[in-house]
């Protein structure tokens, strides 16, 4: 089961007087990709939505992040993943509206978090979440840069997050902000 969930955990740049907000980032893994053809190595029950979705909700108890960023969030699973993460643990959520198969999402714990604004790109989302107990401004960018072993989409790829950045730079720029003071966390 550990070979289906892929996360990683960042302590909030913004934050480092709060050192328990954290963010989690997890690829949810797309149905379509969900196949013991793509991931033989896999028994196949552990591929299951129905198992994929009781692990991911069971690892975000478990990690119990302020800021959680998604990738291929499934769009028939949204709903029930929105209102287990509202209801149990106190979060809000944004998923992107275009249609897409490999939707992102942002969830925010509301006692931690606001969300400020926020923009759709091609497999980005942007967000700028205000934190609350330090009213630092925190920007965060959730990405899908799904590419070809051939790498036959990376000029593409590079181009969107090219996009993007230059979406969060115009918006630093509107509130006033240098984006060359903007400090920046990979």
């Amino acid at each position: 089961m550990a070979n289906t969930i892929r996360y990683r955990r960042l302590v909030c740049c913004c934050c480092s007087s709060h050192p328990s907000e954290t963010l989690l980032s997890l690829n949810c893994l797309a149905d379509k990709l969900a196949k013991p053809s793509v991931f033989g190595q896999i028994e196949p029950r552990f591929l299951e939505r129905e198992h994929r979705f009781a692990a991911f909700l069971n690892e975000i108890k478990r990690q119990s992040p302020s800021l959680l960023l998604l990738q291929e969030a499934a769009i028939v699973d949204y709903p029930r993943l929105y209102d287990s993460l509202a209801s149990e643990l106190g979060f809000d959520g944004l998923r992107q509206s275009r249609t897409t198969p490999v939707p992102l999402a942002a969830f925010w714990k509301k006692a931690s978090f606001t969300l400020t604004w926020s923009e759709e790109r091609s497999r980005v989302l942007i967000c700028e979440f205000k934190h609350l107990p330090s009213a630092t401004v925190l920007y965060v960018l959730n990405v899908h840069l799904q590419g070809a072993p051939d790498g036959t989409t990376s000029l593409t790829r590079v181009s969107q997050l090219h996009k993007a950045l230059r979406r969060l730079e115009l918006r630093l720029q509107h509130t006033n902000v240098r984006p060359e003071r903007a400090k920046v966390r990979p």
